[in-house]
Order: C-alpha cells, then structure tokens, then sequence
C-alpha cells in the first residue's frame, strides 16, 4: 500500500535524487568537462528531453511512486559498484592502462590549474613503451616496443632526484621533445648532457606560453650558477604562432607586471578539489572508455623507410615544417607570439642568465 504524501514533494525529491546519482556516475566515468561540454553541443536536445520528463512524472504521478523507488535502489547500487570497480581497476591495471609513462604520471598543477602541469613527484619508473603515433592511430601492428627510464624529481620534472640542488648550468626549456616523452632517461637531451654537464631539464608538454610561464614559477627553486644557459627548444610542428590560446594576453600582462602569482589558488579547499579532479581523470573507467570510443586519426601517414620498415608521421607537423616566415607573421596569434619571447628575454635579463632559442 502506497503510504498517503503530498504527491508534489515526492516528485521533486525523487527528481533531485534522481539528477545527484546520474550526475555522480556521469562525473566518475566521463569527467565534468566532458559533461559540460556535451550539455553546450546538446542544450537544445536535453531541454527537450527535460520537459518530456517532467510532463511523464506529471501524467504518471502514482507509477513514478511506485516504480521510483526500485530504480533508485537500483542505480544507488549501480553508483556504489561503480566505485569499487574503479578503486579496484587502480590497483589492478594499474601501467596497463597507459602505453607510455607521461600519461600515467602528468597531472594539472593544482596552483595554476588552467595554466601549468607536473609529473607525479619522486616517480624511478622502468617498463616498455612504443611511439605516441602509433598509439594516436590505432594502428598497433606497428608498434614497436622499447625500454624506458622514467625519473622525476621534487618538483615534478624529469630530472635525476637530486639534479635541482646542484650547481647547474644550463636550464632545458621545451615540450615533450624537452621532455622525451617515449625515450629513455639516459638518452633525452638533459641525459646525454648530463654527462659532461649540470643540466636541469624544466620541460613539459605544452605551448610556449606554457613554458614561460613554467620557467617564471619554477626558476627560482633551482640551484644554478652565477650566469646560466637557458636552452628553449621549439618545435615547428605544433610551436608556431597558431599554438597560443585566445586567452594568452591576460596571461602575458600579468607576467610583464610580475604578478603572475595573481591566478595562483591557495585556498586549500579549491586546491582539493584540482587534487580531486585529477584523481577522477585516471579514472580506469575513464580510461577504458577513452579507448573503446578512439577513431583512428587520418592526420597519420604510414610510409615505406628504406629498409622496408613502416614509419608513422603526422601529417601536419609536416606541413607546418614548409611554412614560410610570412605565413608565420600572418598566424592569428603572432603579437602573442613575439610578446612571449619578448618577456622571456626580459627575464633571462633580469635573471642574469643566457636565453637561447633552438
């Protein structure tokens, strides 16, 4: 027997617990940004489906009652197994969910969360990898397997454990071509320079701004020499002018006043939740789906090398190495551009140091 309650309040808390539990498993598995996005390209679509959902609560009040509560029962359970399921897939896929160790160690930075990443710190990590081509194509009956070294340090970069508190003398700017996402540690830039040098290595994936910026916050942590050699290395393919956000003037201006510490969250609420949003980013769910759901990128081309073997090249890092300086000039974001390298001379200057442009 159905217990006598106003009918009106019974809809509206099982409508709101309703959206709470979708919600929930909707931001465990697809991650907020991906929801957001999916409710700006589907607005229309979801309003109608919000009003069709209301006026069959409306003309089925007394079903709605008694059917409610089972599904409710069923999707808190659904909601609940969906947690263990992820916290377990942590601990058993753990490596095997990712082909190469950047995308199992690099996070956002919680202080600079719409800006700067990091590697997990203190991370000595040794496996198999193969070439992001391969793994961006879908096209896996070429991989080939290698082994590689993955060391950071304190600071979240990739550099020996110790490599910030010694006297060093060239500082590695860049992206992952810095980084050498897919290469062994010995064998990177920084390694190979290691050996006749002290070399920090302070790059990480991104576009130039990103990497000034990576520079201005973490420069000062390092130990270095009285005049050290900034070494910036960019890469054609996916550095030009067209690279910089829309957004990158706010950025710029806040650099040029020396106030870039003025988008730096420290409140430790906010903090945690730029910790919680990276965690629910490796959601193994996530990760799984991420890749039942992957097309094969066509911007990869397969080609013949001279002993036969097949090489993968994406297409528009080969186009954009036969872009003429006038087309660079002409990129929407060109005044960016030369704004960036322009604050990046100015504070190697004030640092004292050495800027170099590769």
């Amino acid at each position: 027997m159905i217990p006598q309650i106003n009918i009106n309040r019974a809809n509206l808390c099982l409508s709101i617990i309703y959206f709470i539990i979708v919600g929930n498993i909707l931001f465990i598995v697809f991650y907020l940004d991906l929801v957001i996005n999916f409710i700006k390209n589907n607005l229309f679509s979801i309003g109608i489906l919000i009003i069709l959902g209301c006026l069959f609560i409306n003309l089925f009040k007394e079903w709605f009652i008694k059917k409610g509560i089972n599904s409710l029962i069923f999707l808190l359970t659904f909601t609940i197994c969906l947690l263990v399921a992820d916290t377990l897939l942590r601990v058993v896929l753990k490596s095997k969910l990712y082909y190469r160790p950047h995308e199992r160690f690099g996070n956002v930075m919680p202080e600079y969360p719409q800006l700067l990443a990091r590697y997990d710190k203190l991370i000595e990590y040794t496996g198999t990898t193969y070439g992001d081509l391969v793994a961006g194509s879908g096209q896996i009956r070429y991989k080939e397997l290698r082994r590689i070294k993955f060391v950071t340090d304190s600071l979240g970069f990739r550099n020996s454990i110790n490599q910030k508190n010694k006297k060093n003398e060239l500082i590695i700017l860049g992206d992952s071509f810095g980084v050498g996402n897919g290469t062994h540690q010995d064998s990177t830039f920084t390694g190979l320079l290691n050996q006749s040098h002290e070399v920090y290595n302070l790059s990480y994936p991104g576009n130039p701004l990103q990497e000034l910026a990576n520079l201005i916050v973490t420069y000062d942590k390092i130990n270095l020499t009285d005049q050290p050699i900034i070494v910036w290395f960019l890469f054609t393919g996916n550095d030009l002018p067209h690279s910089i956000p829309t957004t990158s003037q706010y950025i710029l201006d806040l650099i040029a006043e020396n106030n870039l510490h003025k988008i730096k969250l420290t409140n430790s609420f906010f903090l945690g939740i730029e910790k919680l949003k990276s965690f629910i980013r490796r959601s193994p769910i996530r990760q799984l789906l991420t890749r039942i759901k992957r097309k094969e990128d066509k911007g990869i081309v397969v080609s013949n090398f001279i002993d036969g073997q097949k090489m993968l090249f994406f297409k528009n890092y080969i186009e954009a190495a036969f872009i003429s300086k006038k087309e660079i000039h002409e990129q929407k974001g060109y005044p960016s551009y030369e704004k960036i390298f322009s604050e990046a001379a100015q504070f190697a200057q004030n640092k004292n140091a050495i800027l170099k442009v590769i």
